[in-house]
């Protein structure tokens, strides 16, 4: 077909669901409506004419969470048990590290940390901003204490 750009045209507008004008035309500019009022995602456009790079309160969501950060469990084996051994004490325990979050939070961690973000060449901390870290690992280890 003369000007088509092959079974991709607007494969990206149709997937992502972008806020899409009625009309393009510059005589329609004060008519012109949405095509598709309800979608959450922004106008894609190639410059920053109406503030599009900026932060903003679009994707805010709760980041409350319970995590069970560290726990151990240790054992100190009777005197009785072991003393063929010729030992006078031994300790088996066992820990884990970042064993669960619970949360509703979408992001890969609820435990985010500051982000530097530069506004018109102009470094800045901001914290509290999801930049996609790599969640904590979860992490055990066993552990034997011998005293002889």
């Amino acid at each position: 077909m003369p000007g088509s750009k092959g079974a991709y045209e607007n494969y990206y507008a149709s997937v992502s669901n972008f806020a899409r004008p009625s009309s393009y035309n510059v005589a329609d500019a004060l008519t012109a409506t949405l095509a598709n009022p309800n979608t959450l995602v922004p106008r894609v456009f190639t410059s920053t004419a109406n503030g599009n790079d900026k932060l903003t309160q679009r994707n805010v969501e709760s980041g409350t969470y319970v995590r069970m950060k560290n726990i151990s469990l240790g054992y100190n084996l009777p005197v009785r048990w072991i003393s063929h051994l010729a030992m006078r004490g031994l300790r088996v325990a066992v820990n884990a590290q970042n064993l669960f979050t619970i949360t509703k939070y979408t992001g890969f961690d609820p435990e985010i940390g500051p982000f530097n973000y530069y506004n018109s060449g102009n470094p800045m901390i901001i914290n509290g901003l999801d930049n996609g870290r790599y969640p904590n690992v979860r992490m055990y280890s066993v552990n034997v204490l011998a005293d002889f």
